[in-house]
């Protein structure tokens, strides 16, 4: 019986394998006919429709300076923005960078640039803007500049804990956006659209043919974004949104969602998406057309120069003209010479003249008595004080000036700028010769110190003078200076 024990065990184990396979198989498979295999010669892979616009008639060319946004972590690279950089660089406009540390005139700052830039171009910023840039480009807009932020929902930023949590945070770009956007009643959500229907390609390549009447939209016909935020507006208009079909990431619901968006006032322009610019997907559907508009955009900013723009005030080469009553002393001419080489320094030339000049920008030097100073002052609504009447020694010159008010006539200087077809004009108005050289002195590539800046017009305090009064205005109307004891309580009496 020993003897069995080994077959048996052998039989035993084997008795299961053969059991299940003899219950399992089903018999030996024949094909009967061949697998039919796809057709992959015939196989033609879609493509997306291609602009075929005719190209656009050639613009008149712009001197404009476009300001690049790369000192808040902006996660783009300028290269990716060349599609539009060219047209603007065709039309004859300058792209210059913003970025920390940037130097040229006078190291410049934010405040420096945007005084001769047209527009500001933020794209996918990263780091906060702070409040003083944020007031500067609120004002820069004002002004009429014109401000174009782009985002992408694939430029977010990892943000590590190095103190050993091991945690991170994803920063996207939507917030250091809508805090620029947010004077403007603009916001952009942090998700991203995508169309499961139809689409380009991908998913979250989706088309666009829902347009607003506006000329960033004319002639547009269908457009395609790659992964676009979507964004709201209150009292902007939304010039770009989408079919019902197509769903938010953040809420996976069917709706239609805006991309794209203008302000109340017609400066700023938000879109959530930066692929579109570049090739080859700029020449999908209407994206050239759309890319062309965009230009078009912040080349036509109605930018309002200031004086807060000095010395950026003039287009042309400036003629300076003493009024007749102005002594050109050597006080006198090194402050001049100073403001002739800010001019240089931003590209006009200067020259003295004897008198306006066609063709020439202006500066205007003159005293508060200068004959003829009426003719420059009254359309600007300033009045200088009549000398028909006799002030007391409490009573002095006043002059009105819109804006300010009526202030006193001694120990200030103005400084009053006005743009008009065939010149600008800058005058520097004081009450003589000496206070006019102090006036020249307060005036810098940064602009004006110890003044007070409103619209095309400041007032400027000079030590010149006695106090509320000067010895200049005092004279012609006969009064004598204080510093001769004059009775405060005596009538005032013609100078003997």
């Amino acid at each position: 019986m020993k003897r069995y024990r080994i077959p048996i065990a052998v039989t035993l184990f084997l008795l299961p394998v053969l059991v299940r396979t003899v219950f399992f198989h089903q018999g030996i498979f024949w094909r009967a006919e061949s697998v039919a295999t796809p057709d992959y010669g015939s196989y033609r892979i879609p493509q997306p429709p291609l602009s075929t616009s005719a190209p656009a008639a050639e613009a008149a060319s712009s001197r404009a300076i476009i300001l690049l946004d790369q000192s808040h972590a902006n996660m783009f690279s300028p290269s990716e923005l060349e599609t539009l950089t060219a047209l603007l660089h065709t039309r004859g406009a300058r792209v210059e960078s913003v970025a920390l540390g940037s130097y040229g005139y006078q190291e410049r700052t934010l405040a420096d640039q945007l005084k001769y830039a047209s527009a500001y171009i933020s794209v996918c910023p990263i780091a906060a803007y702070s409040t003083t840039e944020l007031q500067l480009l609120q004002d820069f807009v004002r002004r009429g500049g014109r401000l174009l932020v782009l985002t992408d929902p694939t430029r977010s930023a990892v943000s590590y804990d190095y103190a050993g949590y091991g945690s991170a945070t994803v920063m996207a770009d939507v917030i250091a956006a809508n805090s620029l956007l947010a004077s403007y009643d603009i916001a952009f959500v942090d998700d991203y659209l995508y169309n499961m229907s139809v689409y380009e390609g991908n998913y979250r390549n989706v088309f666009f043919t829902d347009f607003s009447a506006n000329p960033l939209t004319k002639d547009l016909t269908k457009v395609v974004l790659y992964a676009s935020h979507s964004l709201k507006t209150g009292s902007g208009t939304v010039l770009i949104q989408s079919t019902r079909t197509t769903k938010s990431s953040q809420t996976d619901a069917d709706g239609a969602y805006a991309v794209a968006a203008v302000d109340a006032g017609a400066n700023v322009l938000a879109i959530g998406d930066l692929t579109f610019l570049q090739p080859p997907y700029n020449q999908v559907a209407d994206n050239a057309v759309f890319i062309r508009h965009i230009a078009d955009f912040l080349l036509e900013a109605p930018r309002i120069r200031d004086l807060k723009d000095f010395p950026f005030l003039f287009q042309r080469e400036v003629a300076i003209v003493p009024m007749s009553d102005v002594l050109l002393t050597a006080d006198l001419l090194g402050p001049i010479q100073a403001l002739q080489q800010d001019l240089v320094g931003v590209g006009i030339g200067s020259a003295m003249a004897p008198g306006v000049m066609a063709g020439k920008d202006l500066i205007l030097l003159a005293t508060f008595s200068s004959p003829g100073i009426g003719d420059y002052l009254n359309p600007l609504g300033i009045r200088l004080p009549s000398l028909s009447s006799f002030p007391t020694a409490r009573t002095y010159p006043q002059i009105e000036i819109p804006g300010f008010g009526s202030i006193p006539a001694s120990g200030i200087g103005l400084i009053l700028f006005s743009r008009g077809d065939a010149r600008s004009t800058l005058i520097l108005l004081a009450e003589d010769s000496s206070s006019l050289t102090e006036l020249l002195g307060v005036i810098g590539p940064q602009g004006f110190s110890n003044c007070i800046l409103q619209g095309n017009a400041a007032v400027c305090g000079l030590s010149e003078g006695y106090g509320d009064f000067g010895s200049s205005w005092w004279q012609p109307y006969g009064v004598e200076s204080p510093e001769t004891g004059l009775d405060s309580t005596a009538a005032p009496s013609p100078a003997g």
